[in-house]
């Protein structure tokens, strides 16, 4: 599972991407996340400030807030 590298295949993705990740992420750092904005067209990345891996449960509000925004705006 941790072996999995995504970069091999981000460029068969081809629909709007939203990537967030917490700033503070120690299992994928957002590094990772830029790197990935990069190799995906069209992705917007969001890093969020004082979040880690766990996003979803320390900043569930926001991280819907920003889903909704990003699905409205493809709309």
């Amino acid at each position: 599972f941790l072996d999995y590298d995504v970069r091999d295949h981000a460029d068969k993705i081809k629909c709007p991407t939203l990537i967030i990740v917490g700033k503070d992420d120690k299992v994928t750092p957002p590094e990772c996340s830029v790197e990935l904005n990069k190799l995906i067209r069209n992705s917007r990345l969001i890093v969020l400030e004082n979040a880690g891996h766990l996003i979803l449960y320390e900043k569930p509000k926001e991280i819907n807030r920003l889903i909704e925004e990003f699905i409205s705006i493809q709309q």
